[in-house]
């Protein structure tokens, strides 16, 4: 009897399919649901960019793509500081490098914390960087304003603490 003639199939080779099989069908449902997330983090903070830059009547249909030149991150900042920064107005790699680097340069000012987040990584569409860099400055402008005791200054982030129990 033939091994492989498809009336007869060894126990293990029938088992080590099977394993794979499965092994596989979690991973795509695994990859799935991070697909899910990514796509839903995304809109979810388009929506959050745009609801700002209509201040300054401008929007965005991709994140990923509408962010590359850095003129809409910078229009995003100034918004959300109101401090007006400086900006390239070409349109080659090197004036949407600078244009990143300088919303970049103008966060770590502010001490926010920006991690393996380079300007090359915005400028070429990175998803996965891009929802970072959102989510920091979400975090920095957004919830970091809801945390500041009366009479900071805007954009300062700081947590202040419940006084000791006694």
């Amino acid at each position: 009897m033939p091994l492989l003639d498809g009336a007869f199939l060894p126990p293990a080779v029938f088992i080590l399919s099977h394993v794979l099989g499965i092994a596989g069908i979690l991973y795509w449902k695994r990859r799935t649901r991070a697909d899910e997330r990514d796509r839903v983090q995304k809109k979810t903070f388009t929506k959050w960019v745009n609801k700002h830059l209509m201040k300054v009547r401008k929007h965005i249909n991709d994140l990923y793509e509408d962010l590359r030149d850095g003129h809409n991150l910078i229009s995003l900042l100034e918004v959300l500081s109101g401090v007006k920064l400086p900006r390239e107005k070409g349109r080659m790699r090197f004036h949407r490098l600078q244009n990143v680097q300088i919303a970049l340069d103008f966060l770590k000012q502010r001490q926010v914390k920006l991690v393996n987040i380079r300007n090359d990584d915005i400028t070429d569409g990175n998803p996965k960087l891009t929802l970072g860099l959102i989510w920091t400055i979400i975090l920095h402008f957004q919830v970091g304003m809801h945390l500041l005791p009366r009479g900071a200054e805007r954009g300062a982030f700081c947590v202040s603490r419940p006084p000791p129990a006694a």
